[in-house]
């Protein structure tokens, strides 16, 4: 009489029920922005996460890795600071692999660093060459640089901007300065 082995069943690949980060597929972040990665997995008997450049990215991405091994059910990761000093946009991604010993199967969450919006408007950058000796000397305060050639440092910055006690532009009986004061004594005193 012949012998049959009984019925086996051996459980399919995993299912990976949910990879998020910060609470979606896709996020746009800036530069000290914060992300958190979430996961929900059934039958899985590891869980790893890795991170990789974006494939429409043109500049690499940044993305701080998954220190510790991931709970291969569910779990979270962060909040992880990102932090990005380039001035380039860049698109990374996050891959969660799920494996147990029938296959692997994974899981991308992308995340879009762009750079904060520049700031717009008109900077007016011309330089007026010898300004020091405009008005008769009585106008802008200093030289810019030391009279003698051998000072640096400290010592080369006051001799080219010494105390003021000229009057400069103004004299001292115009408004808004008080009976002897100078010009540089009356922006010291604005300034306290």
């Amino acid at each position: 009489m012949p012998t049959t082995s009984p019925n086996r069943f051996v459980g399919g690949q995993p299912l990976i029920r949910k990879f998020t980060v910060n609470g979606a597929h896709s996020v746009l972040i800036h530069s000290s922005d914060s992300i958190k990665l979430t996961w929900e997995v059934e039958g899985a008997d590891s869980v790893t996460i890795s991170t990789r450049t974006a494939p429409s990215s043109p500049w690499p991405a940044h993305l701080p890795d998954v220190a510790v091994a991931p709970n291969p059910v569910k779990g979270t990761a962060g909040p992880f600071l990102v932090v990005w000093e380039g001035i380039d946009d860049w698109d990374g991604e996050y891959v969660l692999s799920a494996t147990n010993e029938r296959a692997t199967v994974s899981a991308v969450v992308r995340i879009e660093m762009r750079e904060h919006p520049p700031l717009l408007g008109i900077a007016d950058t011309h330089v007026h060459f010898v300004s020091h000796l405009a008005f008769g000397s009585y106008g802008p305060w200093g030289r810019p640089h030391a009279s003698d050639p051998a000072l640096t440092g400290d010592d080369a910055l006051a001799d080219a901007l010494p105390w003021c006690d000229g009057p400069h532009l103004f004299s001292s009986s115009s408004p808004p300065f008080a009976e002897g004061e100078t010009s540089c004594q009356f922006i010291l005193k604005k300034k306290t």
